[in-house]
């Protein structure tokens, strides 16, 4: 999974804000969010997101995954990540 390019992320209050310049449209991440966000930009493999996130929040592994899916697919949807 990639992050789109020219993309200004800012870090407030350990929450990302996402700010693309290219559609004008800024994003806030709640704090789970951000995690996850800061996992992708890390390159990390959904499965290795879904232990931490387990670990994190103390969730199963259906919870973990669907929260960890709908935000990546949301992220798609914003034009912010792409495959």
């Amino acid at each position: 999974m990639k992050v789109k390019e020219n993309l200004v992320i800012e870090i407030i209050d350990d929450k990302y804000v996402i700010y693309d310049p290219l559609d004008d449209k800024l994003i806030s991440l709640n704090l789970s969010a951000s995690l996850i966000f800061e996992w992708i930009l890390k390159n990390e493999k959904i499965e290795d997101m879904i232990k931490k996130y387990i670990e994190i929040y103390n969730v199963n592994e259906n919870k973990a995954r669907e929260d960890i899916e709908n935000l990546i697919n949301e992220l798609k949807k914003e034009g912010i990540v792409y495959d």
